[in-house]
């Protein structure tokens, strides 16, 4: 009876060993990966140009700058469009940008900002008039490394303007509150 308690304190005594060292194990892989995921942070800071398409498939033009780290970003840009009649504006807007995963060669990310833009009708203005708009902004895009390893991207925004500034010849700017006509693009970025 003896023998068989120390044979069973002795198979105890081995599982509960090797238990200890194969948890000791996983623990020192998870601090390994753990130590791996944070020496290889990721950090890009980019210019970029994109072409879209905005108001009824009228193009734009796109010139911008982006600073992400890990899954935070910033992002600003200077966009030239085109509208109904010739309508030209020039909108400006800054978004804060998250990256769920982020990767440096493929990412998906969404955002929200401000911007505002300013335009006239350069063609056939004549009633001098400018007009305007302040409005919140919604990204979602994907960002990724084509087959030449060149970062680009394909983003979808949305902006719906809140406060509209309009002006007239020889007055002062007329600013009206409310929801106007969203403006939705689709935009494809070359980043250098």
């Amino acid at each position: 009876m003896l023998k068989n308690k120390k044979f069973f304190f002795l198979i105890c005594s081995l599982i509960f060993i090797t238990k200890g060292f194969s948890i000791e194990s996983i623990i020192d892989e998870q601090n390994e990966e753990k130590n791996f995921s944070k020496s290889k942070k990721i950090k890009n800071e980019n210019t970029y140009l994109a072409l879209g398409a905005g108001y009824f498939g009228f193009p734009s033009l796109e010139l911008g700058y982006r600073s992400q780290v890990d899954h935070r970003a910033f992002n600003t840009s200077l966009q030239l469009a085109t509208f109904l009649s010739f309508f030209e504006f020039i909108k400006a807007d800054i978004t804060f940008l998250h990256f769920p995963n982020p990767n440096s060669d493929s990412q998906i990310y969404y955002g929200a900002g401000f911007g505002g833009l300013v335009g006239s009708n350069l063609f056939n203005n004549y009633d001098n008039r400018t007009q305007g708009a302040v409005f919140p902004e919604f990204v979602l895009g994907y960002q990724y490394k084509n087959a030449y390893n060149k970062k680009r991207f394909i983003q979808g925004q949305l902006c719906y303007p809140t406060v509209f500034i309009d002006s007239k010849e020889n007055l002062p700017f007329n600013i009206i509150f409310g929801l106007f006509l969203p403006q939705v693009s689709i935009s494809y970025g070359w980043m250098f």
